[in-house]
């Protein structure tokens, strides 16, 4: 695992762009210096916080934990956790108690993600949305490309459901292949007749 360059902080919300992911790897960002503030020049904001959860320990990864105000990371309106993020950060087992709790803090919506299914738990409501293939050659890079997909489609359609289904379709296609070769087995028709199916 390595460690990515710290970017310079000051220019989040400095650019223009409809959408902005944050996705670190392994501590680049300090979310507890992020200003709302920052974030508000954007239409819509996603974090997948693996990166902020990660602890090492004589360089080597120990444990995901998380140690901020939660209030902090909901001034993103999307979050997107996996099982293991989930527990460290909103400490829990059961993905619609965490959608429940994601949401009270501020979150729009948030996304919880396992290898059968994506739980989308927003304004009330919770979607289920089945995972088209479930054979995983390489995991790795697979949160970014659906939390890629995810904001892309709620920022064309403005429809979360829908999102998540096309992002659970994208992510999907691209479980064969290992690295940056999982990008070229994407096919966007193919990921919208699997998002219409769910």
């Amino acid at each position: 695992l390595s460690r990515c360059i710290d970017p310079d902080q000051s220019l989040i919300g400095e650019e223009e762009a409809d959408g902005l992911i944050v996705s670190p790897v392994a501590g680049e960002l300090r979310i507890g210096e992020l200003r709302k503030k920052q974030l508000s020049n954007y239409t819509y904001t996603a974090l997948d916080p693996q990166g902020i959860l990660r602890v090492f320990r004589e360089g080597r990864l120990v444990e995901l934990r998380y140690k901020g105000r939660l209030q902090t990371l909901a001034y993103f309106n999307y979050m997107k956790l996996n099982m293991e993020e989930m527990r460290a950060i909103l400490n829990t087992e059961d993905r619609l108690r965490a959608g429940k709790i994601a949401t009270k803090l501020g979150f729009r919506a948030v996304l919880l993600t396992s290898p059968m299914d994506v739980i989308l738990v927003t304004r009330g409501k919770a979607y289920r949305i089945p995972v088209p293939r479930k054979k995983f050659e390489d995991t790795t890079g697979l949160g970014d490309i659906f939390t890629a997909a995810f904001l892309y489609a709620v920022l064309k359609t403005d429809d979360e459901p829908w999102a998540a289904a096309m992002a659970t379709a994208t992510a999907s296609l691209a479980t064969s292949g290992k690295g940056v070769e999982k990008l070229r087995n994407i096919n966007y028709l193919e990921a919208k007749r699997l998002g219409e199916k769910n």
